[in-house]
């Protein structure tokens, strides 16, 4: 059986593991220099630079193009030494918490945007496995609720609706997860409307992973024991709960299409355009 538990405890120390490491390497200080000394570059493990020295003998305008290379080079040597020291700490601290996959080094995703990328940020991907999962429940529990099938075909409704469900759990988990670290990772963004309807999302998101849990648990409980009465009463509170999980899915569109979350833009230059001929 799917250990739901276990999936969200994992989730839970990844999410610190990958936090930890990305402080660390905030602390983490690598200098690197060019083979005579003329360049120093100093960066954190998280490849943000912290200085660049030159020598003053070294400034002058018939060294310009020597120092043009030695600069970047330098860089480029202090940002991949960068790169190797994260890798290493990020595989030391989530030893046994991430797949091992052969030939597929999950970490490398993460590591580009340590928390951002936990799920490779395919959050508006992942919403949509919870939704048809849910919706393909909700057609089978409408069929058993309102059809009034025989006792055999009733129990095969019954035992597509409860798993369809027991699927969705796991797969809102997932959504709302990679939502959560996407924004731990970018911060509120927008205007205070936006901020508002992000926050407005993220809550509708843990409502209705609580709500479509005790479902889960009572429609396992109960099975095929339910009276019609109860067994509409559970129609209508998980039809209560769709809506509620399709008006946070509106909210999520909504920051992407009115506010332009997560949508990159393109900088438009300002230099003068070139005549048309």
């Amino acid at each position: 059986m799917f250990d739901l538990f276990g999936m969200m405890d994992k989730i839970g120390k990844l999410k610190e593991a990958v936090e930890d490491v990305r402080n660390q390497c905030d602390r983490l200080h690598i200098t690197q220099r060019s083979e005579n000394g003329e360049v120093e570059v100093v960066c954190t493990a998280n490849k943000k630079i912290i200085s660049i020295k030159t020598l003053p003998a070294y400034l002058s305008s018939e060294n310009a193009p020597a120092l043009d290379q030695l600069l970047a080079s330098t860089v480029d040597a202090a940002l991949r030494e960068a790169h190797r020291t994260h890798k290493e700490l990020f595989k030391k601290s989530t030893e046994g918490l991430i797949p091992n996959i052969p030939g597929l080094d999950l970490s490398k995703f993460i590591i580009l945007n340590p928390p951002a990328i936990l799920a490779m940020e395919w959050h508006p991907a992942l919403v949509h496995f919870p939704m048809g999962f849910a919706v393909a429940s909700w057609i089978s529990e409408t069929i058993r609720t309102w059809t009034s099938p025989a006792n055999a075909q009733a129990a095969v409704w019954e035992s597509m609706s409860r798993v369809l469900l027991w699927w969705t759990l796991p797969a809102l988990l997932l959504a709302v997860v990679s939502g959560n670290l996407a924004n731990d990772a970018h911060g509120p963004q927008g205007s205070e409307s936006a901020v508002e309807v992000l926050q407005n999302h993220e809550a509708l998101g843990y409502f209705t992973a609580a709500g479509l849990a005790f479902l889960a648990f009572w429609r396992s409980v109960r099975a095929l024991t339910m009276s019609k009465s109860e067994q509409r009463g559970y129609w209508f509170t998980l039809t209560a709960f769709l809506m509620v999980m399709a008006w946070g899915a509106t909210l999520g569109g909504r920051l992407v299409y009115q506010h332009g979350i997560g949508v990159e833009t393109t900088p438009v230059s300002n230099s003068p355009s070139l005549p048309l001929h």
